[in-house]
């Protein structure tokens, strides 16, 4: 039996991407199955070298991103003379300490192509390559600027109002206080990065923001998205204001600590409960 794992547009985001490929892979990592990653026409596809073009026939089941019971579905499908075809960004049967006990493997298993890297080591150049702290702030893909949001009442935290600066300035004065590094910033909405950047002297890089779920997005934008999730993945520490997969799943791969700037404005350890 083999299992792909794929990707299509409409999906939920690359974290979502990420946590469902990295569940799937460590239950085939437990029941001795071949995983395979397919991507054949999702622009995706150019973003890593692990990508197979061949698939072993008959393909006996498509699993589809709204599928809440992935395990069961698999479980049915288990026979070694069929292939499973999963573009699913949800899973429902493996522990958090399951999943971290694959991670160096899995890290292993995600080829980022020679484009992901170059464009990795073009965007530290911008930071001169120092080591840095994180701030992320997903707003939602209603305050997106690039004509790519996917759900159009997906609102987070509005990136205009008060409550999410005063958050920014108590996570500012935290990581200050606790590091002596550079502190760089990750959203959504570019003019917001622009706006923290230039007023209070923090870094970031200049990536194009769009939704990998998008239809409207060009190749540059996806191997962008690809390229800060590695980069928000070697923070030192990454914050968080709000329920984002994009923070988690970086955090969780790398071994990053990851904080949450509560509703009271306090920097406390993030406990998934969620993902």
């Amino acid at each position: 039996m083999t299992v792909y794992s794929s990707y299509t547009y409409n999906e939920g985001g690359y974290g979502d991407f990420i946590r469902s490929l990295l569940a799937v892979f460590v239950y085939c990592k437990e029941n001795n199955i071949e995983h395979k990653l397919y991507i054949p026409t999702h622009p995706m596809k150019e973003c890593f070298e692990c990508i197979t073009n061949e698939l072993n026939y008959p393909i006996k089941s498509y699993i589809d991103c709204n599928n809440n019971f992935l395990v069961n579905k698999l479980n049915k499908c288990k026979d070694s003379n069929y292939s499973v075809i999963i573009r699913s960004n949800k899973f429902d049967f493996i522990s958090f300490d399951l999943l971290k006990k694959y991670t160096c493997e899995f890290k292993k298993f995600i080829k980022l192509s020679d484009s992901v890297k170059q464009r990795i080591i073009h965007l530290n150049n911008q930071i001169n390559n120092v080591e840095y702290v994180s701030i992320h702030i997903r707003c939602g893909d209603k305050f997106m600027e690039c004509n790519s949001q996917c759900i159009y009442n997906d609102v987070r935290i509005n990136p205009s109002q008060n409550i999410l600066f005063k958050k920014l300035e108590a996570t500012i004065d935290h990581l200050k206080t606790n590091y002596n590094l550079p502190i760089c910033i990750f959203t959504d909405v570019k003019s917001l990065k622009d706006k923290i950047c230039s007023q209070y002297k923090l870094i970031g890089f200049n990536t194009e923001i769009h939704h990998t779920a998008s239809t409207s997005n060009k190749e540059a934008a996806f191997i962008d998205s690809v390229a800060e999730f590695e980069l928000l993945g070697k923070s030192k520490v990454i914050v968080k204001f709000t329920n984002t997969g994009f923070a988690f799943w970086s955090a969780f791969i790398n071994d990053v600590p990851l904080y949450i700037c509560n509703d009271n404005n306090e920097i406390i350890p993030f406990i998934n409960l969620k993902y």
